[in-house]
């Protein structure tokens, strides 16, 4: 990483809903460097930064909570604007699943019926999280990421 000019090239990262993608090895190399630049944000019970087990987050979490506010230092303060907002961040990470569950929760993906791409829409989505199907996963779309950040920065 950092022998290659790529550590002295990056300046900030933002990343939304990332899952756990690295070993103790990378972490602790990971880390020292780019910690202070990388933002990990996580939306409220979003379950894909839960996994997989056995592996660590690197950078800095970002935990969007709960209407109330925001807490902000460094960089999240210059792009935001503001230290007021709708949501709360905490720099806190929840525990990744076990094994256990994570065999739990593939199981229950497999169970849901094929769908083909074409019909993988938003509407059909929306019609599976109304329908209990995907409830666990709703804080992971993309849209509700940029539904809680909007509430941050208008509020």
């Amino acid at each position: 990483m950092h022998s290659e000019g790529i550590a002295e090239r990056i300046e900030c990262l933002y990343t939304f809903g990332q899952p756990r993608l690295a070993g103790s090895e990378f972490q602790a190399a990971f880390d020292p460097i780019f910690r202070s630049r990388f933002y990990r944000f996580v939306n409220q019970w979003d379950i894909v930064p839960r996994v997989p087990p056995g592996y660590r987050h690197v950078g800095t979490p970002k935990r969007i909570t709960s209407e109330g506010t925001l807490e902000m230092a460094g960089p999240l303060a210059v792009l935001f604007g503001s230290d007021e907002g709708g949501g709360e961040l905490l720099e806190a990470d929840q525990a990744p699943l076990s094994e256990e569950q994570f065999d739990l929760l593939k199981e229950y993906i497999e169970a849901i019926p094929p769908v083909s791409e074409a019909k993988l829409s938003a509407p059909l989505a929306d019609e599976l999280v109304e329908e209990g199907v995907l409830d666990f996963a709703t804080d992971h779309f993309m849209d509700a990421y940029i539904d809680e950040l909007q509430k941050l920065i208008v509020a």
